[in-house]
Protein backbone atom coordinates (compact mmCIF):
# COMPACT_ATOMS: atom_id res chain seq x y z
CA UNK A 1 0.00 0.00 0.00
CA UNK A 2 1.39 3.39 -1.03
CA UNK A 3 2.11 5.71 1.86
CA UNK A 4 0.24 8.99 2.09
CA UNK A 5 2.32 11.97 1.03
CA UNK A 6 2.17 15.01 3.28
CA UNK A 7 3.17 18.60 2.61
CA UNK A 8 4.84 20.88 5.13
CA UNK A 9 4.99 24.65 4.81
CA UNK A 10 7.62 25.98 7.19
CA UNK A 11 8.09 29.58 8.29
CA UNK A 12 11.63 29.35 9.63
CA UNK A 13 13.45 31.86 11.80
CA UNK A 14 16.62 31.73 13.87
CA UNK A 15 14.71 30.87 17.04
CA UNK A 16 11.39 29.34 15.97
CA UNK A 17 9.75 27.32 13.19
CA UNK A 18 6.04 27.50 12.49
CA UNK A 19 4.92 24.46 10.51
CA UNK A 20 1.68 23.71 8.71
CA UNK A 21 1.38 20.10 7.56
CA UNK A 22 -1.46 18.94 5.27
CA UNK A 23 -2.36 15.88 3.25
CA UNK A 24 -2.70 15.95 -0.53
CA UNK A 25 -6.35 17.04 -0.22
CA UNK A 26 -5.45 20.05 1.91
CA UNK A 27 -6.72 18.65 5.20
CA UNK A 28 -4.65 20.03 8.12
CA UNK A 29 -2.72 17.32 9.93
CA UNK A 30 -0.61 19.48 12.17
CA UNK A 31 0.02 23.17 12.90
CA UNK A 32 2.79 23.66 15.42
CA UNK A 33 5.40 26.18 16.50
CA UNK A 34 8.69 24.69 17.68
CA UNK A 35 12.20 25.88 18.42
CA UNK A 36 14.72 25.94 15.59
CA UNK A 37 16.75 22.92 16.62
CA UNK A 38 17.04 19.20 15.95
CA UNK A 39 14.67 18.51 18.83
CA UNK A 40 12.19 21.06 17.53
CA UNK A 41 12.16 19.63 14.01
CA UNK A 42 11.89 16.09 15.39
CA UNK A 43 8.87 17.15 17.43
CA UNK A 44 7.24 18.70 14.36
CA UNK A 45 7.62 15.59 12.18
CA UNK A 46 7.43 12.87 14.83
CA UNK A 47 4.13 11.46 13.47
CA UNK A 48 5.38 11.12 9.90
CA UNK A 49 7.85 8.86 8.14
CA UNK A 50 10.65 10.61 6.28
CA UNK A 51 9.71 9.50 2.76
CA UNK A 52 6.18 10.77 3.25
CA UNK A 53 7.19 14.36 3.87
CA UNK A 54 7.77 17.06 1.27
CA UNK A 55 8.74 20.33 2.96
CA UNK A 56 9.27 23.90 1.80
CA UNK A 57 10.85 26.94 3.42
CA UNK A 58 11.83 30.38 2.14
CA UNK A 59 15.43 31.15 1.23
CA UNK A 60 17.40 33.19 3.76
CA UNK A 61 21.01 33.67 4.85
CA UNK A 62 20.67 30.69 7.21
CA UNK A 63 19.26 28.32 4.61
CA UNK A 64 22.14 25.77 4.74
CA UNK A 65 21.52 25.29 8.46
CA UNK A 66 17.76 24.99 7.96
CA UNK A 67 18.24 22.49 5.15
CA UNK A 68 20.50 20.31 7.28
CA UNK A 69 17.95 20.34 10.10
CA UNK A 70 15.15 19.17 7.80
CA UNK A 71 16.85 16.49 5.71
CA UNK A 72 16.81 13.73 8.38
CA UNK A 73 13.01 14.07 8.65
CA UNK A 74 11.89 15.03 5.13
CA UNK A 75 12.18 12.95 1.99
CA UNK A 76 12.09 16.10 -0.15
CA UNK A 77 13.13 19.62 0.81
CA UNK A 78 12.35 22.61 -1.41
CA UNK A 79 13.65 26.15 -0.95
CA UNK A 80 11.31 28.87 -2.17
CA UNK A 81 12.38 32.16 -3.71
CA UNK A 82 11.00 34.74 -1.20
CA UNK A 83 10.39 37.59 -3.65
CA UNK A 84 8.58 35.37 -6.15
CA UNK A 85 6.53 33.80 -3.36
CA UNK A 86 5.34 37.25 -2.26
CA UNK A 87 4.40 38.10 -5.84
CA UNK A 88 2.25 34.95 -6.06
CA UNK A 89 0.65 35.11 -2.61
CA UNK A 90 0.57 38.57 -1.08
CA UNK A 91 -1.42 38.96 2.13
CA UNK A 92 -2.52 42.07 3.96
CA UNK A 93 -2.08 40.32 7.29
CA UNK A 94 1.18 38.44 7.72
CA UNK A 95 1.86 36.06 10.56
CA UNK A 96 4.09 33.01 10.83
CA UNK A 97 1.02 30.75 10.76
CA UNK A 98 -0.38 32.44 7.63
CA UNK A 99 2.99 32.26 5.87
CA UNK A 100 3.44 28.57 6.66
CA UNK A 101 -0.11 27.82 5.49
CA UNK A 102 0.43 29.67 2.20
CA UNK A 103 3.71 27.85 1.60
CA UNK A 104 2.03 24.53 2.28
CA UNK A 105 -0.78 25.17 -0.20
CA UNK A 106 1.61 26.39 -2.89
CA UNK A 107 3.72 23.28 -2.38
CA UNK A 108 0.67 21.02 -2.71
CA UNK A 109 -0.24 22.78 -5.94
CA UNK A 110 3.30 22.51 -7.30
CA UNK A 111 3.45 26.32 -7.48
CA UNK A 112 6.65 26.97 -5.54
CA UNK A 113 9.19 29.17 -7.38
CA UNK A 114 12.30 27.32 -6.29
CA UNK A 115 15.69 28.72 -5.32
CA UNK A 116 18.78 26.70 -6.17
CA UNK A 117 20.28 24.80 -3.26
CA UNK A 118 23.93 23.98 -3.98
CA UNK A 119 25.67 21.13 -2.19
CA UNK A 120 27.20 21.66 1.24
CA UNK A 121 30.68 21.40 -0.34
CA UNK A 122 29.92 24.29 -2.70
CA UNK A 123 28.43 26.34 0.14
CA UNK A 124 31.59 25.85 2.22
CA UNK A 125 33.83 26.69 -0.73
CA UNK A 126 31.91 29.92 -1.36
CA UNK A 127 32.24 30.90 2.30
CA UNK A 128 35.96 30.16 2.21
CA UNK A 129 36.46 32.30 -0.88
CA UNK A 130 34.44 35.16 0.63
CA UNK A 131 36.54 34.94 3.80
CA UNK A 132 39.79 35.01 1.86
CA UNK A 133 38.58 37.96 -0.22
CA UNK A 134 37.66 39.85 2.97
CA UNK A 135 41.09 39.23 4.49
CA UNK A 136 42.87 40.25 1.30
CA UNK A 137 40.88 43.49 1.12
CA UNK A 138 41.64 44.26 4.77
CA UNK A 139 45.35 43.68 4.22
CA UNK A 140 45.37 45.99 1.20
CA UNK A 141 43.55 48.70 3.22
CA UNK A 142 46.08 48.52 6.07
CA UNK A 143 49.00 48.71 3.63
CA UNK A 144 47.45 51.77 2.00
CA UNK A 145 46.94 53.28 5.44
CA UNK A 146 50.66 52.85 6.20
CA UNK A 147 51.57 54.79 3.07
CA UNK A 148 49.06 57.51 3.91
CA UNK A 149 50.51 57.93 7.40
CA UNK A 150 54.07 58.51 6.23
CA UNK A 151 52.88 60.83 3.46
CA UNK A 152 51.49 63.18 6.16
CA UNK A 153 55.08 64.20 6.83
CA UNK A 154 56.13 64.34 3.19
CA UNK A 155 57.82 60.96 3.17
CA UNK A 156 57.42 58.08 0.72
CA UNK A 157 58.28 54.40 0.94
CA UNK A 158 60.13 53.43 -2.24
CA UNK A 159 59.33 49.73 -1.89
CA UNK A 160 56.27 48.47 -3.75
CA UNK A 161 55.55 45.92 -1.02
CA UNK A 162 55.75 47.41 2.46
CA UNK A 163 56.13 43.92 3.95
CA UNK A 164 59.43 43.36 2.12
CA UNK A 165 62.49 43.16 4.36
CA UNK A 166 63.95 46.45 3.15
CA UNK A 167 60.61 48.23 3.47
CA UNK A 168 60.09 47.01 7.02
CA UNK A 169 63.57 48.19 8.00
CA UNK A 170 62.94 51.60 6.44
CA UNK A 171 59.55 51.94 8.16
CA UNK A 172 61.10 51.03 11.51
CA UNK A 173 63.61 53.86 11.22
CA UNK A 174 61.76 56.63 9.41
CA UNK A 175 61.39 59.73 11.58
CA UNK A 176 57.77 60.54 12.42
CA UNK A 177 56.01 62.47 15.13
CA UNK A 178 54.72 60.46 18.07
CA UNK A 179 51.10 60.23 16.94
CA UNK A 180 51.98 59.11 13.40
CA UNK A 181 54.56 56.64 14.72
CA UNK A 182 52.01 54.98 17.01
CA UNK A 183 49.44 54.80 14.23
CA UNK A 184 52.04 53.44 11.82
CA UNK A 185 53.07 50.67 14.24
CA UNK A 186 49.46 49.71 14.82
CA UNK A 187 48.75 49.35 11.10
CA UNK A 188 52.04 47.53 10.46
CA UNK A 189 51.10 44.99 13.11
CA UNK A 190 47.69 44.46 11.54
CA UNK A 191 49.27 43.84 8.13
CA UNK A 192 51.72 41.35 9.60
CA UNK A 193 48.97 39.47 11.46
CA UNK A 194 46.97 38.72 8.33
CA UNK A 195 49.33 36.61 6.13
CA UNK A 196 49.18 33.45 8.32
CA UNK A 197 45.37 33.56 8.20
CA UNK A 198 45.40 33.97 4.42
CA UNK A 199 47.82 31.05 4.09
CA UNK A 200 45.50 28.96 6.25
CA UNK A 201 42.61 29.34 3.77
CA UNK A 202 44.73 29.09 0.61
Amino acid sequence: MEQMKVYAGLDMHSETITGTIKDSEGNPLRVLKVETSQEGVKKLFTRFKKKQVCAVFEASKNWPYYSQLLKPYCGEVVMAHPLKIRAIASARIKTDAIDSNVLCDLLRGNLIPESYMPSLEIVELRELLRYRSTLSNLRARFKTKVRNIISREGKKCEWKDITAKGARLWLNNVLLNDLNRRELESNKNLVECLPPVIDMVA
